[in-house]
Order: C-alpha cells, then structure tokens, then sequence
C-alpha cells in the first residue's frame, strides 16, 4: 500500500492490486480523519465552499491563519507547535479580522 500505487494505477488502470491498495489508502485515510474530528477550520471551509463554489484546497490555506488567530487565546497550547518557528509575528487573535472575531475582546497574545 505504498505511495508506488497511484502511478502504476496511471500506467495500467486495470492493475486490481493496485486499485484495492489505493481503495485501502482512502479508506483509511477516512477513518482517520473521522477519527480526529472536523475543527472550526475545516467546517468554515466546506460551509463557504459550498456556499460560493470555493476551491477546496485554496479555501482552507487562505482561512487557516485566521483560524489559527481566532483561536490562539484559548488553544495557544495546542497551536504553538505548529507556527514555525522563523514567524517573526507572536501568534494573536488580534491578527483575524474584525468580522470574524464576533464582538469578543481577543486581543490577547498567546
């Protein structure tokens, strides 16, 4: 079930290892991912996705670092590894827009 399936599935489409291997892939790829649960990030993305026929991938790299910023206050612990550390700028709500911070004081550094 390695990352060789998809190319052999280009070169011979009718490969029946190579289609149940990528079948398994996605299938655990799936479990995965309901496993974990859909954050805030991944909800606004399909809901403005759907809402205004949003590229998907482009959708959530262009939400996730307001996201990010909205949540810092209450998930700095959670978030911190994952901002580089070359980031000159401290991870804040602040950086999120007005609109999206829904009237609460989020100003706070993490």
């Amino acid at each position: 079930m390695g990352p060789d399936r998809l190319p052999r599935l280009v070169t011979d489409p009718f490969d029946l290892n190579g289609r149940e291997m990528a079948l398994y892939a996605a299938y655990l790829s799936a479990v995965a991912f309901a496993s974990a649960g859909s954050a805030l990030h991944h909800k606004i993305c399909h809901v403005l996705g759907g809402a205004y026929n949003l590229p998907h991938a482009q959708t959530h790299a262009i939400m996730l670092p307001y996201v990010l910023a909205f949540n810092a206050p209450a998930a700095a612990e959670a978030i911190l590894p994952a901002v580089p550390p070359s980031n000159p700028r401290p991870v804040t709500a602040a950086a999120a827009p007005a609109t999206m911070r829904s009237g609460r004081s989020v100003s706070s550094t993490a």
